[in-house]
C-alpha cells in the first residue's frame, strides 16, 4: 500500500471565491511558531536559540509565490464560523492584489508554508482559488473550529515542553538531536491503518505524532523538524520513496554539515535502532529514492523545493557511538562497559 504524504493528497477547487465575510474568530497559529513572539502564550523554554524554519520559503522561485506563502501563513491564524459542505471551517481569505498565480504556483506556496511550519496542523488538504479579476483569491480550510483548534494548540505546546525536557545546556549538537529522536520514538507508534487513507489527517501531522502518539512518515518528519527547532538545530523535510513506498524523512544541519535522519525507519515495534541516524546520501540511497527538485518534479508527482547535499559522516550514529571489538575477552568487555 502506498503511503501518501500530505502534499500529494491536496485537492484543488478552481474558480471559487470566498463569500461574504462572516464574523471572524481568532486563533493564534503562532503559539508554537518560534520565529514570532507572543507573550500571552506559553512556549517551550530551552537553553538554545530556536533554529530558523523558513528554508522552503527561501527556495520559492519568485516574489509572487513568497507573497502567497506569507498571506497564507497570516490567513490560517484566523478561523471563521463559516463551514463548507465538507464540514470544514474557512480561514481568513487570501487576496493577492495585482498578482495572478496558477494552481501550480499556489500549490507550491502552500506546500512550502506547511513544511516550514509543522506547528500548523489544522489546514485541510484542499484549497479554492480564483485568479481572475484584480488578482488571485484563495480559500483555505480548517478541520477544526477556532475553539477546537485552540485546545489542540495547547496540547501540542504541552507535548513539546515535555519532549524538550530532555535538553540540557551542556549537550553538544549531536546529543541534543539524539535525545529528541529517542524521546519522540519512545512516545509514538507507526499508524499502519492511516497509510494511504484520507480519513484521518492527524497521523500526517506533528500533532498526531506528539499528542496522539500515532503517525505515518510525514508526521514523524514534521514532529522531528519541530523538536529540532527548539534545540537550535536547522532541518527540513525531504520527500521520496523507500522500498517502493512514498516516504518522507529529514535532512539535519549539524556543525555546518547536512545529514539525513529517517526517524520512521529507526522506529521498530521492538526497539529504537540507528541505521538511518545521520547518514550520507550514498548510504541513504541504497534503499531510498529522493523525489526530484522543483520544477522537474512538478508534473503531478511528488517533488522537493530543494535537497541539501549530504556527504558528511563525522556525526553518523555509529561513527560517534559504536564500540569496535577485536575479540571476546576482558579487554573488550571493558570497552563495552566504558561505553
Amino acid at each position: 500500500v502506498q503511503e501518501q504524504p500530505i502534499s500529494s493528497r491536496e485537492e484543488v477547487s478552481s474558480g471559487r471565491t470566498p463569500g461574504d465575510k462572516p464574523a471572524w474568530e481568532e486563533v493564534s497559529s503562532r503559539n508554537m511558531f518560534p520565529n514570532q513572539v507572543n507573550t500571552a502564550v506559553p512556549q517551550a523554554q530551552t537553553p538554545f536559540e530556536c533554529a530558523k524554519m523558513r528554508q522552503e520559503y527561501e527556495k520559492l522561485p519568485n516574489q509572487a509565490t513568497r507573497q502567497a506563502y506569507d498571506a497564507m501563513l497570516e490567513a490560517v491564524s484566523t478561523i471563521t464560523s463559516s463551514r463548507n459542505e465538507r464540514g470544514e471551517y474557512r480561514t481568513a481569505g487570501v487576496f493577492l492584489e495585482g498578482i495572478r498565480l496558477s494552481e501550480r504556483e499556489l500549490r507550491l506556496a502552500l506546500s512550502a508554508m506547511r513544511s516550514d511550519n509543522p506547528q500548523i496542523f489544522w489546514i485541510a488538504n484542499r484549497f479554492g482559488y480564483d485568479n481572475g479579476g484584480r488578482g488571485t483569491v484563495v480559500e483555505l480550510y480548517s478541520y477544526y473550529s477556532a475553539k477546537e483548534c485552540g485546545q489542540r494548540i495547547q496540547k501540542l505546546a504541552q507535548a513539546v515542553r515535555k519532549m524538550c525536557a530532555v535538553l540540557d545546556r551542556k549537550q553538544p549538537v549531536f546529543n541534543r538531536e539524539l535525545a529528541l529522536h529517542d524521546a519522540l520514538l519512545a512516545s509514538v507508534a507507526y499508524d499502519k491503518e492511516a497509510v494511504g487513507s484520507a480519513e484521518d489527517p492527524e497521523p500526517f501531522t506533528a500533532y498526531g505524532a506528539l499528542v496522539e502518539g500515532k503517525a505515518v512518515c510525514q508526521g514523524y518528519a514534521l514532529a522531528m523538524k519541530l523538536l529540532l527547532c527548539y534545540a537550535g538545530i536547522e532541518s527540513t523535510v525531504i520527500s521520496g520513496a523507500s522500498q517502493g513506498v512514498a516516504h518522507a524523512w529529514n535532512a539535519v544541519l549539524l556543525d555546518g554539515e547536512w545529514y539525513y535522519l529517517d526517524a520512521t525507519w529507526n522506529d521498530t515495534e521492538q526497539h529504537i535502532r540507528y541505521d538511518y541516524f545521520n547518514v550520507s546520501s550514498e548510504v541513504l540511497q541504497v534503499d531510498h529514492t529522493i523525489d526530484p527538485v522543483y520544477p522537474e518534479g512538478d508534473g503531478g508527482e511528488q517533488y522537493n523545493l530543494w535537497v541539501p547535499e549530504c556527504t558528511a559522516v563525522a556525526l553518523n550514529y555509529f561513527n560517534r557511538c559504536a564500540v569496535y571489538l577485536n575479540g571476546f575477552d576482558e579487554e573488550n568487555d571493558q570497552r563495552l562497559l566504558a561505553r
